[in-house]
């Protein structure tokens, strides 16, 4: 099996594994029991979170573990409900995943206002954009740091800058979240240095565990979450804390902080590599086309682990499959997004036309990737010429 879809979930590293069943096995105590076990179980937890918070650049108590990014996205978003008393709107990117797309439109519900900004076609929110969806109503801005579809990098501190100076002319505290997923354990994140307010976070992204993550909440903000049953997380997130997953979630990040700016210039130049050897097959468009040699050689506003092509006029779903029955997997982009036009939304917000978003797929790939898997999977394309009718197949102009 070739797995190039790391996107939606990278292979737990052995040592967060054997972290994992080792805390499991020996610190079992619920960290909120009074007596000894429980008293070491809290000392644990807390250690874990100050050394989580110093590879992050963050306050130990601005950190809530959660269950992941989703839940934490959720957490967030929700809390505004408490904010409908009173007019106000918040802005989104057109290029969220689901789980903070999907919340911050069920707030329409509760008379909360949304507005999208979306991206120009290489995927980027401009502060020129962003700043035209402001005003003195705004309490939130969440834009996704690096898109879990198409890779693109966000000039977020940028973004921060504009929000910022518009909360000195409006008078009033702007949120300004980000969706930090797909970005950590792959570049350098400092939380004070980016200047955001709030981010979220997924281990399994990174190496570590599922149903592990976290939700960072800048000091200056007071939010008012609607979880109730228990004073853990200093009130904020209720229910017993997942200590092993937290270990590993740890020692996940460890481990990608050590080695992740030396393998950084590897992966871009095995992703320039990949695009070249893509566009000679004569089969794929790129997505979006700055991604294409000769337009954007450095590649600077993308991330090198993933990348997003078309084969019109094949559906994605069948490519998907086709390959699947290769032995490689990839998938057609966020794995929490089942119906076809949720999966083409980031696409289309981007003004890709519909039939190439419809012939999408997104590969994946991380540090166990090997360029012979990468070889495979390219003869794996070749394979599916047979399927597209050669007066259908839409080539990128070089």
């Amino acid at each position: 099996m070739i797995y190039l879809d790391w996107a939606a979930s990278a292979p737990v590293y052995p040592e967060v594994a054997d972290i994992v069943k080792d805390v499991s096995l020996k610190n079992y105590a619920n960290p909120s029991s009074p007596h000894r076990e429980g008293e070491n179980a809290k000392l644990m937890l807390e250690d874990f979170r100050v050394k989580f918070a110093s590879l992050l650049g963050c306050n130990p108590d601005e950190l809530i573990f959660t269950s992941g990014a989703t839940e934490a996205n959720n957490m967030l978003l929700y809390s505004f409900i408490f904010e409908r008393t009173r007019e106000i709107n918040i802005v989104i990117s057109g290029i969220e995943h689901p789980s903070v797309y999907e919340p911050a439109s069920q707030l329409e519900r509760f008379g909360i206002k949304l507005r999208y900004v979306m991206p120009d076609s290489s995927g980027i929110v401009t502060p020129e954009r962003l700043l035209k969806k402001l005003d003195n109503m705004t309490r939130l801005v969440s834009i996704i740091y690096i898109n879990n579809e198409i890779g693109v990098i966000q000039p977020i501190k940028q973004l921060v800058n504009v929000v910022k100076e518009a909360e000195k002319r409006f008078g009033r505290k702007i949120l300004f979240h980000s969706d930090i997923t797909q970005a950590v354990g792959k570049i350098n994140i400092n939380l004070k240095e980016i200047g955001i307010d709030a981010a979220t976070i997924s281990a399994h992204k990174f190496g570590g565990p599922r149903g592990t993550g976290a939700l960072y909440l800048k000091r200056d903000f007071k939010l008012n979450f609607l979880y109730g049953g228990g004073e853990q997380e200093n009130g904020r997130r209720p229910g017993t804390e997942n200590l092993p997953g937290i270990a590993g979630m740890l020692k996940a990040l460890e481990i990608r902080t050590s080695i992740m700016e030396k393998e950084y210039p590897v992966a871009r130049d095995t992703t320039k590599w990949l695009i070249e050897n893509l566009i000679s097959t004569e089969l794929c468009t790129m997505i979006p086309q700055l991604r294409a040699p000769g337009t954007n050689e450095e590649n600077t506003n993308f991330s090198p682990y993933i990348l997003s092509i078309s084969l019109p006029p094949l559906p994605g779903e069948v490519t998907v499959r086709s390959l699947s029955e290769m032995g490689i997997c990839i998938s057609t982009g966020s794995a929490c997004s089942s119906r076809k036009k949720d999966r083409m939304r980031t696409l289309i917000n981007m003004g890709i036309p519909e039939d190439i978003a419809g012939s999408a797929i997104r590969i994946s790939y991380g540090w166990y990737t090997t360029k012979n898997e990468l070889e495979e999977f390219l003869e794996g394309i070749k394979k599916l010429e047979k399927l597209i009718p050669r007066k259908n197949r839409k080539f990128l102009s070089r």
